[in-house]
């Protein structure tokens, strides 16, 4: 039988990328990342898909957020 197609999140793919840049030294601790609207601008998302993709990271613990 046929398999059924897997959505991914569309935030999953930031967050991954953002973790690749991580891990292979492109993005150094303490590197400062784009506003979430920056940030879906880059990707071509919306802003909310770039907020989840923040909030994912954070709560890796992968980075930090501060408003502002």
């Amino acid at each position: 039988m046929l398999e059924r197609v897997k959505k991914d999140r569309l935030y999953k793919h930031i967050v991954d990328e953002i973790t690749r840049l991580m891990l292979t030294g492109e993005m150094p601790p303490g590197y400062q990342l784009p506003t979430e609207q920056e940030l879906a601008g880059q990707f071509g998302v919306s802003r909310t898909v770039g907020r989840e993709a923040m909030k994912a990271l954070s709560s890796q613990g992968l980075v930090d957020v501060s408003p502002g």
